[in-house]
């Protein structure tokens, strides 16, 4: 084997695990906003079943497993020699997934019983939504521009591919999907639910951009 072939698989190895710490971060928050909205619906029901009990304890103990794991997947590919740019860049990430988990459980919980889902179209209370438009419009775009200050060009052209992706998406699917719906053949379209989309395809391709 090549010096070449041994750095080529030194480099597999280093996407393999920053992909799997970004998945396994990925459903660790979705496991977290499920035993959110399912303790919301408990707490609104005003009773706990031992299925109760079991469930919301399996999915603490998924959450707590999926976190770490992506935790120790990370600390593995940031042990690796990287640029003081590079770093900066993941120390926002991590700021951004606890602004929008922080926020996301806000939601669920200051939402009320009504409120069944992190997408729900339920009525909220005028301080919960000025809480949200204030963490998401003024801490978001804070974010991000901190972000471009200090990334890289690469990490920049892999952003502006994904969102280049992601707003042709949007342009091709909002449209369709209104006229199917006019037609009666799919639901009416959710606004949430096409931005989560816009977002998965924006983050899949600018993850592949910058690590493949």
């Amino acid at each position: 084997m090549t010096d070449n072939d041994t750095q080529d698989l030194d480099q597999a190895s280093l996407f393999n695990d920053r992909l799997l710490a970004i998945l396994a971060g990925i459903a660790a928050l979705f496991l977290f906003g499920a035993l959110t909205g399912y303790i919301a619906k408990i707490a609104e029901n005003g009773s706990l079943s031992a299925i109760d009990g079991i469930l919301i304890l399996g999915l603490i103990a998924a959450t707590v497993l999926a976190g770490s794991f992506a935790w120790s997947k990370w600390r593995k590919a940031a042990a690796e020699p990287e640029a003081k740019s590079a770093r900066k860049s993941r120390n926002i990430y991590i700021a951004a997934t606890l602004l929008g988990g922080v926020l996301g459980a806000f939601i669920m919980i200051a939402g009320g019983p009504e409120l069944d889902t992190m997408f729900s179209n339920n009525p909220i209370s005028a301080s919960v939504a000025v809480i949200s438009i204030a963490g998401w419009a003024i801490g978001t775009p804070l974010i991000t521009l901190i972000w471009w200050q200090v990334t890289d060009e690469h990490e920049i052209a892999a952003y502006s591919n994904g969102a280049l992706l992601a707003f042709h998406l949007y342009v091709f699917l909002v449209p369709s999907w209104w006229m199917a719906a006019r037609a009666g053949w799919v639901p009416q379209q959710d606004p949430m639910i096409i931005w989560a989309i816009t977002m998965v395809v924006w983050s899949i391709a600018w993850l592949y951009k910058k690590y493949a």
